[in-house]
């Protein structure tokens, strides 16, 4: 499913227009990402939580060379489901 069917979906389920709904989606995903971007977490209830980690800085090794390079730490967005959700995948 890409972002044209979750707006067809949305618009149906709401009855609103397709430009209603698509910029309704825009905002969802504009407030997480400003959320994210400030290192909060975001739960959405019976879907999930974002979280914001920040992964270690580690060695590690070029395949073919065997040489030794630093891989520097950096931050990521983790993402993980609620249990309701998880539930209804098994």
């Amino acid at each position: 499913m890409n972002k044209q069917d979750l707006v067809s979906v949305l618009a149906e389920k709401n009855g609103v227009s397709l430009r209603e709904a698509s910029a309704i989606l825009d905002s969802v995903f504009e407030v997480i990402e400003e959320a994210i971007v400030k290192g909060e977490t975001v739960k959405v209830p019976n879907f999930g939580v974002f979280t914001v980690k920040t992964r270690a800085g580690r060695q590690g090794v070029v395949p073919g060379t065997n040489n030794v390079i630093e891989i520097p730490s950096k931050t990521v967005v983790s993402f993980k489901l609620s249990k309701n959700l998880k539930s209804k995948l098994n």
